[in-house]
């Protein structure tokens, strides 16, 4: 019976549509590594704006996990 839980860290980049371009794993359990990349790829962000301006962003997010045998959930924190 699976059962894990734990944090995941991960560095972005945005573009300035908010679009993710890059996700690189910082620190985690490695059974999640490739699950929670493909699922930031996939996240679209609010344009960051500087005086009108859209620009590129970067940033960190840490997401909490829990695994089972039927499912993974996680949270942002």
């Amino acid at each position: 019976m699976l059962h894990i839980r734990g944090t995941m860290v991960v560095s972005i980049l945005a573009d300035t549509d908010g679009e993710v371009t890059c996700v690189e794993y910082v620190s985690g359990h490695p059974l999640f590594i490739a699950v929670t990349i493909d699922s930031i790829r996939s996240w679209k962000f609010s344009s960051y704006t500087v005086k009108g301006l859209k620009k590129k962003f970067c940033g960190r997010i840490t997401l909490r996990f829990e695994a089972n045998e039927y499912a993974v959930k996680y949270k942002v924190i």
